[in-house]
């Protein structure tokens, strides 16, 4: 299936592209090789620059997404960033069972200011 748009061309062909890039050819020389061979008309050289930098944004993206981790002598490969986004969670969320919140206020102190608390000094002092 041939893509429609340059940025659809870019990153189809992104290795090749990367590849004439690396061996000196110029990118205005790379853009009339990809519009001429996917018929793709009324795109500049800037259009061109800009979906290359995004291709290799989202391969870069990609690439950090794929790490290998290991959990309980096991290898897992995650390829999707959300999943592993979500296993961070999870783990942040176990070792955080084990320490106590100082940050959150308990009901118990509500329970003992309660019984101390006059509003009229409260009032009074502020």
């Amino acid at each position: 299936m041939k893509p429609k748009s340059i940025r659809g061309a870019i990153q189809m062909m992104l290795p090749e592209v990367e590849e004439m890039l690396s061996l000196g050819v110029s990118r205005e020389d790379v853009f009339k090789v990809v519009s001429e061979r996917f018929n793709i008309a009324n795109v500049n050289v800037r259009s061109f620059d800009t979906a290359l930098y995004r291709a290799r944004v989202k391969r870069s993206k990609l690439e950090k997404s794929t790490n290998l981790s290991y959990r309980k002598d096991e290898l897992e490969i995650s390829y999707d960033p959300l999943l592993s986004k979500k296993r961070q969670t999870e783990e942040k969320k176990a070792e955080g069972n084990n320490i106590p919140n100082k940050g959150i206020i308990g009901k118990e102190f509500f329970d003992e200011i309660n019984d101390s608390f006059d509003p009229n000094k409260f009032i009074d002092k502020y």
